[in-house]
């Protein structure tokens, strides 16, 4: 048996006096069109870093990593004779649940300059004081991901927000050197916050700007760190 051609069919429906019909059914069909796209979006599963976000476990273990500058309240710098700020690096770990909030600790050193050095002789010459202040941390907190579309995944821009409290344990003093002069050294820590903004890489890993502000009762003004970190596999 064969098939009539569909101009033939579109004809006789046009000859047969249902040219009306015909318009009626074709406009709702175009109506239907959107709704039709609207379903298959819906339906359809999620790509690229979302996808990959939702397959993640429940509990994973996390590092973390920083470098960037610490700085100091004038008074408290003034105080111990430092200069108030400089280079800081730190290295910490955690638990993250559902990718979204997370536990953890770390701890680091912060350089900075000494106004008031001294010096001891030693057997490798005469050598001077410096300060490395010992910082310890534990902190909690969460990330969630901006609402930003490319293409058709996420954007991988994730806005993290943690709070915590630090210690500090500083002395001036002449590194590798064995009964050398030495001079503790009172710096107080305390209560802080970090907002952060991180590029999550589709390793797992993510490459991050954090300010961290201290509480009034700190030594500490302020931390701004170029931060990496991601999931243990």
């Amino acid at each position: 048996m064969n098939a009539e051609p569909e101009e033939d069919i579109v004809k006789k429906l046009y000859s047969s006096g249902n040219q009306s019909e015909v318009n009626v059914n074709l406009k709702r069909a175009m109506r239907s069109v959107p709704v039709l796209f609207l379903a298959l979006a819906v339906s359809s599963p999620a790509r690229g870093p979302e996808n990959k976000t939702a397959k993640k476990p429940p509990v994973e273990f996390i590092f973390t990593g920083g470098l960037g500058v610490t700085t100091l309240k004038s008074a408290a710098a003034n105080r111990i004779q430092t200069g108030s700020g400089g280079f800081s690096f730190d290295l910490g770990g955690g638990v993250r649940f559902f990718n979204i909030f997370d536990i953890g600790v770390g701890a680091g050193i912060c350089w900075l300059k000494d106004n008031n050095p001294f010096t001891n002789s030693t057997t490798g010459g005469e050598r001077s004081s410096s300060v490395w202040p010992l910082l310890y941390y534990a902190q909690g907190g969460l990330q969630v991901p901006l609402p930003i579309r490319a293409g058709s995944g996420a954007f991988p821009v994730w806005i993290a927000f943690h709070a915590g409290t630090m210690g500090v344990s500083a002395k001036r003093s002449i590194s590798n050197c064995t009964n050398c002069d030495e001079e503790k050294l009172s710096l107080r820590g305390g209560t802080f916050y970090t907002p952060e903004i991180r590029l999550q890489l589709e390793s797992g890993i993510y490459i991050g700007l954090g300010y961290t502000i201290f509480c009034a009762c700190a030594d500490l003004k302020s931390r701004i760190m170029l931060t990496m970190g991601g999931h243990i596999r």
